[in-house]
């Protein structure tokens, strides 16, 4: 990836996490062309002795197609993993959201987690 491709991830860091219900997005441009909404990505801690990095966007895919959204996410990790180990963090986690439709949406999470050997490994169902 471009230095300017990880300058990217890196600002986006500081961006904060929005809610689902505000329409606020930034694009991103993947590697690939595509672009992406971003929604923000922020630090949550599920229990007290862990602490994830989550990245939200909004999709144009449908989120029952699985083998397409894990194609558009895999290229989003490619430049999301760089920033999640910047912050020493050993979980992440890439929300893909469906546009709102009448105030609801679903969504799909890809999680993520760091092995003892360093490599990255996706525990998502």
């Amino acid at each position: 990836m471009a230095r300017t491709g990880i300058l990217l991830w890196v600002i986006l860091l500081l961006l904060p996490a929005d809610s689902r219900a505000q329409t606020h997005y930034r694009l991103l441009k993947l590697p690939s062309g595509k672009e992406i909404k971003l929604l923000g990505i922020g630090r949550f801690s599920p229990s007290p002795e862990r602490t994830v990095l989550m990245l939200k966007y909004e999709t144009d895919l449908n989120i029952d197609d699985k083998q397409a959204l894990r194609k558009e996410v895999d290229e989003i990790w490619a430049g999301f993993r760089l920033s999640v180990e910047k912050e020493n963090m050993n979980e992440a986690i890439i929300s893909a959201n469906e546009p709102l439709k009448g105030g609801f949406g679903r969504s799909y999470d890809f999680e993520y987690r760091k092995s003892p050997d360093g490599t990255w490994q996706m525990i998502s169902k």
